[in-house]
């Protein structure tokens, strides 16, 4: 398959990330279907690729690939972006007055990305067929169970938690 990336590209992103230079990691998600994908040109087609269903997958994968530590993971996906967007200590952190917002994973568990496991509208993943290591397992949310095994479980809804300003990472 086509790469827009080399692995010399993909090799300088890791170490980025490592160092701290890239900041944060995160997915525009969006959740195009492949039939708005396809429909016109370059110019006149949905912009981006559905990602909420599979960053976290690719980022746990990396830990097993040896690219990140899950210290990293913690860093660049979840502590980053909360100081990014204001929400810190709030979010980002497991603390005593922090909001208890915990994945669980298992760095032994594996599966194939695959487009009919996909939950968002989009429908598919641009990486269907990846295999990858490292599950999360059960996802928490404020302390309440919110996932498992990849499914959503318990009442659908949210919070709205407005930022606080940005601040520096």
């Amino acid at each position: 398959p086509a790469r827009a990336r080399t692995d010399d590209d993909e090799t300088q992103m890791w170490q980025l990330l490592r160092r701290g230079t890239l900041t944060h990691m995160s997915t525009d998600h969006a959740p195009s279907t492949l039939e708005q994908k396809r429909a016109g040109d370059i110019w006149n087609v949905h912009f981006g690729l559905p990602g909420l269903d599979s960053t976290m997958s690719l980022l746990l994968d990396a830990v097993a690939r040896g690219h990140l530590s899950y210290e990293d993971v913690v860093r660049v996906y979840a502590e980053s972006p909360a100081r990014t967007y204001g929400l810190w200590p709030r979010k980002g952190r497991i603390a005593p007055g922090a909001d208890a917002d915990l994945v669980l994973v298992d760095p032994s568990g594996e599966r194939t990305l695959r487009n009919q496991d996909v939950l968002s509208k989009a429908g598919w993943t641009p990486f269907d067929g990846r295999r990858v290591r490292g599950l999360a397992v059960r996802t928490y949310l404020r302390g309440n169970l919110i996932a498992e095994e990849g499914k959503p479980v318990g009442a659908r809804g949210g919070r709205f938690v407005p930022g606080r300003g940005a601040t520096a990472s």
